[in-house]
């Protein structure tokens, strides 16, 4: 009896702790995965983000999939799904459909906005904080925004040759 309690114990820990996401390690490997198991590849425009946990993209450029209208309709399926909330902003989405077209944006996968375009992978991994304590605060954090757009820069070229190679993909 103890077991059992164990091992559902250990099960409601893990589904409670959220996802668990595998640092890539290989970007292209990692991206021709996705381009293969992702139903649904596009870049779009956020137009809703409500408190419930649905959103609402515009389709700008799709890459892969087959989608009905313009509007694509996502909602927040699981702890491992991502929740986009600023609007007006310019995404690359790979998503999974549910039964009814709904999609899921998984947090371990390549989603990410053009405005905060990092990655979990060497190549445009966000830069480490610096030291705000120190005794000139101003010119700190100056030196931290100057490192954060370093970053930005990498991994938005980064985004940039993905869509290239994306756009490569599709019309093969």
């Amino acid at each position: 009896m103890r077991t059992i309690i164990a091992i559902f114990l250990l099960f409601q820990i893990q589904s409670a702790i959220g996802c668990d996401c595998v640092r890539i390690k290989n970007l292209a490997t990692n991206q021709k995965e996705r381009f293969l198991y992702s139903e649904l590849i596009f870049i779009g425009e956020l137009i809703k983000s409500n408190d419930d946990g649905s959103y609402e993209f515009q389709i700008i450029e799709l890459f892969k999939g087959e989608h009905p209208g313009i509007n694509v309709i996502g909602k927040y399926h699981s702890t491992c799904s991502v929740i986009p909330k600023m609007t007006d902003k310019i995404w690359i989405v790979y998503a999974d459909l549910d039964e009814n077209g709904i999609i899921d944006i998984h947090d371990c996968g390549l989603s990410r906005s053009f405005e905060f375009p990092f990655l979990r992978h060497k190549q445009a991994f966000l830069p480490p904080p610096s030291d705000l304590n120190n005794h000139d605060r101003p010119l700190s954090m100056i030196k931290q925004f100057q490192l954060m757009a370093k970053y930005k820069d990498k991994a938005l070229e980064v985004l940039r040759k993905e869509i290239e190679q994306l756009r490569k993909w599709r019309n093969e």
